[in-house]
């Protein structure tokens, strides 16, 4: 629980977070009392170190990937933005330009998965750094008092807007889990569907390769027993010779249909050479220019890794081929102490992915990038989608290795 700040008691309480809400939303225009130009003079020239004392704070209180976040250079430009839409409001007492701000930082957290825990964390350290840092600008006990009542003020729009945002945060991610909820339903109907095709196809393969070839050995047994009856050795050779011919034919497309199921290779000699076979063959088949390239030491990883790495390669060079129009595709494995990356990038036709840059958002019609999505994030990875039309895309996954080994 935060510490009341004019008064060193605890204080702010999710109750009276929640009546500062309320008592917001009953107002027919989010406002200020009255406009305080001076304090938004005081919080401009205070900025810098306003940022400053929110990123320590966030170190301090935060950890994890969203602590880096926020304090990165672009958790410095979100800072940035919101103490400049604060000064605004301070100013002309009008706080929907600030409060629809939050809105959409919300919202992009929720998407992004951030916990709730952590987002109201962020809005605590900037409260506290607010009031520590104007506090810090008194040099008299009138100047002090002065930002103890503005703090009065500031404090309940602050309380408000942080539930506000919560509230958006839980919409957002209800929403978020109900759009995933009915992909689901729709890809899980996709791959049964894509399942029998998948078996419609193979039985073909099946009753028109093996099974016909099966028959005509059935047929070479009996005319290779005939003319040994007969004591047609000459020709009872020749006959093996052609069945062993077609024996080894239907070895060939038997190990075809194997390795279209799963790679032997994979399981055998491990990710990068079953990434290295399925390039090269695509390379040879399509006509497409397509490399491969590994970063860092090569090595085993678990399999469910590399299950995971294979499929989305498969998943996303089958989508240059068929979508890109490319004529150059580069796949680069990165392997490195806590996390490998797979990056397949080609310069094809390209589409609109702002959607996609966190992952998220994916729409019903891109079943082959959500499935990848999905099985990225069922190991603890993250995909992510770059491509503008005419640019060409670059999808990238990277998945976390537990034990620090690579």
């Amino acid at each position: 629980m935060p510490v009341d700040r004019a008064s060193g008691t605890r204080g702010t309480t999710s109750g009276t977070r929640k009546k500062a809400a309320l008592d917001l939303a009953k107002a027919k225009h989010y406002k200020i009392p009255l406009p305080l130009p001076e304090l938004a003079d005081l919080v401009d020239r205070c900025r810098p170190d306003l940022i400053k004392g929110v990123q320590e704070k966030v170190k301090d209180r935060m950890s994890g990937e969203w602590a880096k976040s926020a304090r990165s250079q672009a958790g410095r430009r979100r800072l940035h933005k919101y103490f400049s839409l604060f000064t605004e409001a301070l100013r002309s007492g009008e706080m929907e330009s600030f409060l629809a701000n939050q809105k959409e930082q919300v919202k992009r957290y929720a998407r992004r998965g951030v916990p709730l825990e952590e987002v109201e964390t962020l809005d605590d350290c900037i409260g506290d750094t607010l009031h520590e840092v104007l506090l810090g600008t008194a040099t008299t006990l009138d100047q002090r008092l002065a930002i103890n009542w503005s703090w009065q003020v500031l404090e309940k729009f602050i309380n408000a807007s942080s539930f506000l945002a919560a509230r958006h945060y839980i919409l957002a991610r209800e929403e978020e889990l109900s759009m995933k909820e009915a992909l689901l339903k729709r890809l899980a109907g996709r791959l049964m569907t894509a399942q029998e095709e998948e078996r419609g196809r193979i039985a073909q393969d099946i009753h028109d390769e093996l099974i016909q070839l099966l028959f005509g050995l059935r047929y070479e047994l009996d005319l290779v027993d005939s003319k040994l009856d007969k004591r047609q050795f000459d020709g009872a050779k020749e006959e093996m010779r052609t069945m062993k011919e077609r024996i080894d034919q239907g070895l060939s497309e038997l190990r075809r249909l194997l390795r279209s199921l799963r790679p032997a290779v994979l399981d055998d000699l491990g990710l990068v050479p079953a990434l290295n076979i399925l390039v090269r063959q695509l390379d040879q088949s399509t006509g497409i220019e397509m490399d491969f390239q590994v970063k860092g030491k090569e090595c085993r990883l678990p399999l469910s890794t590399e299950t995971c790495l294979y499929r989305v390669a498969q998943e996303a060079l089958h989508n240059t081929v068929k979508h890109a129009e490319a004529s150059h595709v580069l796949a680069t494995l990165s392997i490195q102490k806590h996390h490998t990356r797979l990056a397949v990038e080609d310069d094809g036709m390209g589409f609109k992915s702002e959607a996609y840059a966190d992952g998220g958002g994916l729409s019903q019609d891109k079943f082959g990038l959500y499935g990848m999505s999905e099985r990225v994030q069922s190991h603890g990875g993250t995909l992510r989608i770059d491509s503008r039309p005419g640019r060409g895309t670059r999808v990238v996954a990277t998945l976390p290795l537990d034990d620090g080994k690579a």
